[in-house]
């Protein structure tokens, strides 16, 4: 299992977006209607994304791994106010992992968004702490 990892290197001040695609792709495009033009896209990909791509439990580790590097990455560009806006496309394996990889006293608030038919990203739940 290949991860692609994608980095934001801009302004520090801007709404920081998490796009978790392992399921689908997701068009960034989606994420900027929602953040606006100038949201700072951090992302955990899969070159050819589906539903089953967790095949194993290594694949499960080195995702976790990867999520807790961006978790502290994120937080190092964007400071200690900022928020993560999650944009999640995951099987629930990975969908569990990421709620178990947050550190509730060390890592940003997250707000998860859902695909609403017709209606896109919306936000659905809020974690402060």
């Amino acid at each position: 299992m290949n991860f692609k990892i994608g980095e934001y290197t801009g302004p520090k001040d801007v709404p920081v977006a998490l796009k978790l695609a392992l399921s689908a792709t997701v068009d960034d495009q989606r994420i900027h209607s929602v953040l606006g033009n100038n949201a700072a896209i951090w992302s955990i990909t899969a070159e050819d994304p589906h539903n089953d791509i967790m095949r194993r439990q290594e694949d499960l580790a080195i995702y976790k791994t990867h999520l807790r590097r961006l978790f502290d990455r994120i937080k190092a560009h964007h400071g200690e106010d900022a928020t993560i806006n999650v944009f999640p496309v995951l099987p629930a394996s990975a969908a569990v992992e990421t709620g178990r990889s947050r550190m509730p006293k060390a890592d940003l608030p997250l707000v998860i968004y859902d695909q609403k038919p017709g209606k896109g990203f919306e936000p659905t739940i809020k974690i402060m702490d």
